[in-house]
């Protein structure tokens, strides 16, 4: 639209003076085309910001922080160090009821050989006593 108008009134009068003028609205133009398209990135830019610091806080929600993985993994060594203590004592007194075991097995193999020979003494008194 300027360049229309220059181009009508100096175009043929002042042919240097045009070129300049033309020169001078085509820079123009392009300085307000490039305004354009910074502002637009300038906005996509913000836009971007606010979606990664969205992202950022989603993300805290979803993975805890260092400071909590490090106590969640001392809290498991310590539950681990329980659990082998617990198994320990309970694999001693598994082996502790099984030689108790065997000690019954023994004491009441014992008594009924007592109580056989008992019998067998009782018989033979019974015997003697006819």
């Amino acid at each position: 639209m300027l360049l229309n108008f220059l181009n009508e009134r100096y175009s043929k009068n002042y042919p240097l003076t045009f070129q300049i003028c033309s020169l001078f609205v085509t820079v123009i133009n392009n300085v307000l085309l490039y305004l354009r398209r910074l502002m637009i990135l300038e906005d996509q830019y913000k836009n971007m910001l606010e979606e990664l610091a969205e992202k950022k806080e989603k993300l805290k929600t979803v993975r805890p922080s260092t400071a909590l993985m490090k106590r969640d993994e001392h809290k498991i060594k310590l539950l681990e160090n329980n659990l082998d203590q617990a198994l320990v004592r309970y694999n001693e007194i598994q082996t502790g009821n099984k030689r108790l075991r065997q000690e019954i097995d023994v004491m009441r193999k014992e008594q009924r050989n007592q109580l056989r020979v008992n019998r067998n003494l009782l018989l033979e008194v019974e015997k003697m006593g006819e």
